[in-house]
């Protein structure tokens, strides 16, 4: 079986005079290439049955077939179609030069030759070769970056509409089971509809996780405790043919995360994992530490745009399964690769966008029937950082805390956000655009507290509507409302200096806790 991986430096030479083969071969190899020889065009066939060289330099004056012949089969097989040749001979009329080129050759080289032209030649193509590979490997990486951006974009705009109806659905069913409590059968009616509600929830969920956009409760997690919480859920899908090798770092490593979030992606490379050793005798080490990371650790299309140098934690897990070869390791995030290798690329397209939006990043080394070792980094956390837990019991009335200026864009949020805030004892107003906000609130401003408006709308405002509210008053609070994850929006939240932020879907006990901080 050959290996079609092509050996960067190896050039076939292709000649049916012995002395002539000597001296080119030592000549190129003293200039640090790798060579394999072939006194006939048959025996050249046979060699890239085996090799695949980066270069092939031909005689043209041969027995049984000659250097142009020889040269339209190499361009007619798939495999050597696009490796350079150089013909070298002393055949120096232009007809046979052009003869060659249409045959396909890339340069052409008149004997007697010298040791600078020929290396000339040769480093210059080579120098080609590779820049010609460094501008593929970006023009491949960029239409990564542009097919994840697009997926990113149609389920970022998926899940937005799913969460505006979700809110208005789930508000609903709140409002009405706190005024069916006594009634079983609506109350089992309701129970269903929940339950449906909650599953479109799951898909808005896995979308937003893709994409690295999944809403999150971020707290500081020591990576070791991820680790010793996780091990009874990672021994339970080991096979008796599986050896796990736990080696804990002695450092305090601690992140900003969220535990549910960053356990499936633990566990989901785990599973690959086990499944890479599928029934042969193997072994999975998992261990945790820390690095220091620079541009070079954020270098697939997932990545963030802007990456924070710095010290990140770790937890790596590497088996001595099937590996990968460098066409599956390309393709492992994306949800619609499949393939019937063992073990890889399973869960691995959500586990991207977990890290992703804990702000870390994946390395993977692997190879074929190698193994393959998978490292997820995440930003270190600080031991001084103090995690500010958002929970409350607080009580509402609309005398103590006035009014509310409610303004969406869509119609039914603004009611089902209404009766939401009314249940807790508001009086609510609502507004559907700037003009009729700031009508509004120039006609109730003395009475009115909170504004809650929605965070698409003021974009589309060029955040003009915040300005135009505080230059009324200056105590009124403002609260954005919006389907982005906060932390994706926090630094323009910081920037408009706004008092707190609700995220949608939002029901009940969430805008009791919110508001009661803030309130």
């Amino acid at each position: 079986m050959f290996n079609d991986a092509q050996n960067e430096k190896l050039i076939l030479l292709v000649d049916d005079y012995p002395d002539n083969l000597l001296v080119l071969s030592k000549m190129l190899r003293d200039a640090g290439y790798t060579l394999a020889v072939a006194q006939s065009a048959d025996e050249a066939l046979e060699i890239i049955k085996d090799k695949l060289p980066a270069l092939f330099i031909l005689d043209i004056m041969m027995p049984d077939m000659d250097g142009f012949e020889l040269c339209r089969q190499l361009k007619q097989n798939d495999r050597t179609a696009h490796t350079p040749v150089i013909f070298l001979t002393a055949l120096d009329d232009v007809d046979n030069k052009v003869k060659a080129f249409r045959a396909g050759g890339t340069d052409y080289i008149t004997k007697p030759f010298s040791r600078e032209e020929v290396l000339a030649r040769v480093n210059a193509l080579f120098d080609r070769m590779q820049m010609q590979k460094k501008q593929q490997e970006i023009e491949r990486r960029l239409m990564e970056v542009q097919k994840f951006k697009s997926m990113e974009n149609m389920a970022g705009a998926i899940a937005h509409n799913f969460n505006n109806l979700l809110m208005v659905i789930l508000g609903n069913l709140e409002l009405i089971a706190s005024k069916s409590a006594n009634n079983a059968d609506i109350m089992n009616f309701l129970n269903d509809t929940r339950e449906a509600a909650n599953r479109a929830a799951s898909i808005s969920g896995l979308m937003l996780t893709y994409v690295g956009q999944r809403i999150g409760e971020f707290k500081s997690i020591l990576v070791n405790h991820l680790v010793r919480d996780s091990l009874d859920l990672l021994r339970a899908s080991l096979k008796e043919n599986i050896e796990l090798v736990v080696q804990m770092s002695d450092e305090r490593l601690m992140f900003s995360g969220d535990w549910a979030q960053s356990q499936q992606a633990l566990i989901n490379v785990f599973q690959n994992a086990v499944e890479a050793i599928g029934d042969n005798d193997g072994q999975i080490i998992l261990r945790t530490g820390s690095m220091q990371c620079d541009s070079a650790c954020f270098n697939h299309p997932f990545d963030l745009d802007e990456f924070t140098e710095g010290k990140y934690v770790y937890f790596e897990i590497v088996d001595d399964g099937v590996g990968m070869d460098s066409e599956t390791l390309n393709r492992i995030y994306d949800p619609y690769f499949s393939s019937k290798f063992t073990g890889r690329g399973l869960g691995m397209a959500a586990v991207s966008g977990i890290i992703r939006s804990h702000s870390g990043t994946i390395l993977i080394d692997t190879q074929p029937d190698e193994g393959t070792g998978v490292r997820v980094l995440l930003p270190a956390l600080d031991d001084s950082r103090v995690e500010r837990s958002e929970t409350s019991s607080g009580d509402f009335s609309r005398d103590e805390f006035g009014q509310v200026l409610l303004i969406e864009q869509d119609d039914s949020l603004n009611k089902a956000g209404a009766k939401l805030l009314t249940s807790l004892g508001f009086h609510v107003n609502t507004a559907g655009d700037k003009p009729a906000a700031l009508q509004i609130f120039e006609e109730r401003k003395d009475n009115i507290l909170l504004v809650i408006v929605d965070w698409n709308l003021l974009k589309a405002e060029s955040f003009k509507l915040l300005n135009e509210l505080r230059s009324l008053t200056a105590d009124v609070k403002i609260v954005i409302a919006s389907h982005h994850p906060e932390r994706e929006i926090r630094e323009e939240l910081d920037r408009l200096e706004v008092n707190g932020f609700l995220q949608k879907p939002f029901v009940t006990d969430e805008i009791k806790n919110k508001l009661s901080l803030l309130l």
